[in-house]
């Protein structure tokens, strides 16, 4: 569970109006969407695999990708199929929606946390694309960072091996964002406790971002996200010692 100490420094940061919160694919899978191995579990199965054995989907993905020829256009329909129809917001969205929180960050392609901001009665401007970012909805309450894309976007949605890989350059401006937000905190310790939390893509987006941190000289390992700690500040002091 959250340890007091962390409620109590989030409460502090609510309070100044100083706090950011990430979501990740599993507050979506309980509105009745898949993860990712429900996604991909389709393109799985010609490629002779058993997506439920395979622990680097990312790769699934880009071993899709390589054996069509580059073609993307199942992936895209899979996403098209599975995130276009909306359905109702779980709670747990509604209880971030109504928080006195101005950024929201997500590695998901539904608009769940979009529609419960708006039902909120707030004012929503959803980033993501580069382009968009330099935009400013007016009169915006929160803005919701969509760093792997929109279902409005399928084609250019962040799925594959080469999506990630690319990331530093193609998406740029979203690690400049995410790393400047004074609501978002990188510690070695919490980064490790998500990367074994969580499988690529949340690990993987994290550690990419952290890795190109400013004074950060390593690329993210993104087929071993808890063994990017060589990133860390905490993994820093080991060797040293």
């Amino acid at each position: 569970g959250l340890s007091e100490e962390f409620l109590g420094k989030f409460l502090t940061e609510l309070r100044e109006d100083n706090a950011a919160v990430f979501i990740g694919a599993g507050l979506s899978q309980a509105a009745g969407f898949v993860n990712w191995r429900g996604l991909l579990a389709p393109i799985a199965q010609p490629l002779g695999l058993d997506v439920q054995k395979e622990n680097d989907l990312v790769t699934l993905a880009q071993f899709h990708l390589n054996t069509n020829a580059g073609n993307r256009n199942q992936l895209n329909q899979l996403l098209i199929e599975q995130f276009t129809d909306l359905p109702t917001p779980t709670e747990n969205h509604r209880l971030l929606a109504r928080l006195p929180i101005r950024s929201y960050w997500t590695t998901n392609y539904d608009r769940l946390i979009e529609q419960a901001l708006k039902d909120s009665g707030k004012k929503v401007d959803a980033k993501y694309t580069v382009e968009q970012l330099a935009l400013t909805v007016r009169g915006r309450d929160a803005v919701v960072y969509k760093m792997h894309g929109d279902i409005e976007q399928a084609d250019k949605a962040v799925l594959t091996r080469d999506d990630y890989e690319r990331y530093a350059t193609t998406h740029a401006p979203f690690i400049t964002a995410l790393t400047g937000d004074p609501g978002v905190e990188f510690r070695a310790g919490q980064l490790e406790a998500i990367s074994q939390a969580h499988t690529i893509p949340v690990a993987a987006a994290i550690t990419t971002a952290v890795a190109w941190l400013p004074g950060r000289s390593c690329r993210p390992c993104l087929g071993h996200p808890a063994e990017c700690c060589t990133c860390s500040r905490r993994s820093t002091r080991r060797q040293a010692g």
